[in-house]
């Protein structure tokens, strides 16, 4: 979690710097990221033969090259328990999940006036092939 403290001391003309709570932990050859209560598993993969670029934007559809990405990290859960695993799986159930609403259907005919009018035509077939059937 980030937040923004303005600099006074030793620094007069009140730029801006941040401050965090989030620590990088190494042990025994992992790498962990604790933010707050949360702590969160990383692996760090090479990525240089994906050819990824990093671009700042500065509006108006102009893109600035920072620079090649040479590894990328992943970040997961470190227990099924902790509360960044909830709100993952929950968000993932959300987006497969059916819901079931009644749909509506907009036409410019009257499907009741449509169906009437066919059973009009049935009614009206019948009695022409009874009369000629008689004769």
């Amino acid at each position: 979690m980030w937040k923004r403290i303005p600099l006074t001391v030793g620094n007069p003309n009140g730029t801006i710097s941040h401050e965090s709570n989030a620590r990088f932990v190494r042990c025994d050859g992992s790498l962990q990221l604790l933010i707050g209560n949360e702590v969160l598993d990383i692996s760090v993969q090479d990525a240089q033969h994906d050819k990824a670029h990093l671009f700042r934007g500065h509006g108006k559809g102009i893109l600035q090259s920072q620079g090649r990405l040479l590894r990328k990290m992943r970040f997961m859960p470190s227990s099924l328990s902790s509360n960044s695993h909830r709100q993952l799986t929950a968000l993932v159930d959300s987006r497969h999940k059916k819901v079931y609403r009644v749909k509506n259907c907009i036409t410019d005919i009257d499907p009741e006036r449509e169906k009437e009018k066919a059973e009009s035509q049935t009614i009206r077939a019948n009695v022409l092939l009874t009369v000629s059937e008689k004769r």
